[in-house]
């Protein structure tokens, strides 16, 4: 009887491994279907250019907000520290972070996706998923694609809990979570506060709110410790002060001057951002097929559990509200949402494939068309995203210059436009002449230090002549 059971049980784990190999996979087809400017040593002229300048200037003594000025946090900076540790030659360590990121994510969906929807459903919503991160992620290592894969993961641990009492390491790693969120940008902690608070709310029903009150205590510690572990290293630079006037001051008064008609616009980006990407339609209409089953207090037709239909229900207009914040009509803003948007749009392509069954032949092969139409539609949109990612031909040129007539040990010195020069002083690399290594913040109206920044920039010029200076057309250019 025994060896039945173990053969039996053996047989199952040998069932398990193909659909694990599967999965895997599948996630790592997902990730690298995604532009990934740093993993081809760098792409067009955007942010992830000046993140990576700054990680390779860390590697040569500089500190991040004192030596090289920028308003994101500290976790992003040490990811592009750790990606040129991995590569010191090129940023392809930098993109292979990235790529993890993706992988992460698409596995963690790809968990909850295939043992809760049909396979079309679960091909056609990481179809639209690929779409969505291919647009907003403009090329990865941009702030909000490096929490991507933390919020996938706060996703997983809902659902997974949803399914079973909550455990221990589900809050750990939902707060690990949530920090990580916040010293990237405090605003993508919207969906891991939602996570948190959902599975605290779950014990303190369950269990009852003593359990929940030790649980909350032992989300407080990690937190704790983690935040210790991010700013050990800003204390040792010495940058405490520089790193709260840039990470908070400045941030709090760039969002602080723009007006709530500002924020409603940057909502028409993700209405642009349906337009290219029709599957996001889906997802639209999956959400109102999960809202009408919450409010129902069931969820009969959609095979998931009533608490994580509840979840995502709150969490996808709450990071709606959370992305609109700063009120700035980018489409990277967006990318945070491509896990909840993937899981909505499963949603509404299971529900409707269940329906379809019901319908006669004429309809069925008018909505496969229309499916059809749809993911061509998006492939279009795909290969205009990896033309408009490709690096430009004037900044390799004029890169190429910086170093024939420059030395290793020259400065040079970044004006203009807020990322092209920057782009040719990372290809070049060259030292900046000056900490702000784009210009916009001192002239910016909502900046309450622009002039003792002005002052700064001058007296820094002044100390390290620049042997060239890049200026590109810009506002200060």
């Amino acid at each position: 009887m025994t060896a039945v059971i173990a053969a039996a049980g053996a047989g199952l784990e040998a069932r398990r491994w193909p659909r694990k190999a599967l999965t895997v996979a599948a996630a790592f087809a997902c990730a690298l279907l995604i532009p990934n400017a740093m993993l081809v040593g760098g792409g067009s002229y955007d942010d992830h250019t000046v993140f990576a300048y700054i990680g390779w200037l860390m590697h040569r003594g500089f500190a991040p907000y004192r030596d090289v000025w920028d308003h994101k946090g500290p976790l992003l900076y040490y990811l592009n520290w750790l990606g040129w540790a991995i590569t010191p030659h090129s940023t392809v360590g930098i993109g292979i972070l990235q790529a993890a990121v993706y992988l992460i994510a698409f596995a963690v969906l790809i968990r909850i996706l295939a043992g809760t929807f049909g396979r079309l459903a679960v091909l056609l919503s990481l179809l639209f998923g690929v779409g969505f991160l291919a647009r907003a992620g403009e090329g990865g290592n941009m702030v909000e694609t490096w929490a991507v894969g933390a919020i996938a993961l706060c996703h997983y641990i809902v659902f997974d809990a949803s399914r079973r009492k909550p455990e221990l390491w589900h809050f750990a790693l939902i707060t690990s979570s949530f920090v990580s969120c916040f010293w990237i940008r405090p605003n993508l902690c919207a969906l891991p506060g939602i996570a948190l608070l959902s599975l605290l709310v779950v014990v303190q029903l369950e269990i009852g709110y003593k359990s929940a009150l030790r649980l909350l205590g032992f989300c407080t510690l990690v937190a704790l410790v983690e935040t210790g572990l991010v700013l050990y290293p800003i204390w040792r630079t010495g940058t405490e002060h520089d790193m709260w006037s840039a990470y908070f001051t400045y941030n709090a008064d760039y969002t602080r001057v723009v007006n709530w008609k500002l924020r409603m616009y940057a909502i028409l980006q993700l209405k642009g951002m349906i337009k290219v990407l029709p599957l996001a339609y889906a997802a639209v209409l999956g959400w109102f097929l999960l809202l009408r089953n919450v409010l129902k207090r069931a969820a009969p037709s959609i095979p998931i559990s009533f608490v994580y239909a509840a979840f995502v229900t709150l969490s996808f207009p709450v990071e709606v509200l959370a992305y609109i914040i700063s009120g700035r009509p980018y489409y990277h803003y967006w990318a945070p949402l491509a896990p909840t948007m993937t899981i909505l749009s499963a949603v509404a392509f299971y529900s409707l494939f269940e329906r379809v069954k019901l319908w006669k032949m004429p309809v069925r092969v008018a909505i496969a068309a229309l499916i059809a139409a749809a993911v061509l539609y998006q492939a279009r949109m795909y290969i205009l995203v990896l033309r408009l990612d490709a690096p430009h031909d004037s900044e390799i040129r004029i890169a190429r210059y910086v170093d024939g007539v420059t030395t290793s040990r020259d400065r040079i010195l970044p004006v203009g436009d807020v990322v092209p020069s920057v782009a040719i002083a990372l290809r070049a690399r060259r030292l900046p002449a000056s900490p702000y290594i784009f210009q916009l913040p001192m002239i910016h109206h909502a900046n309450p230090q622009s002039s003792i920044q002005r002052a700064s920039f001058i007296a820094s010029v002044r100390r390290n002549l620049p042997a060239v200076i890049v200026s590109t057309p810009g506002i200060v250019g």
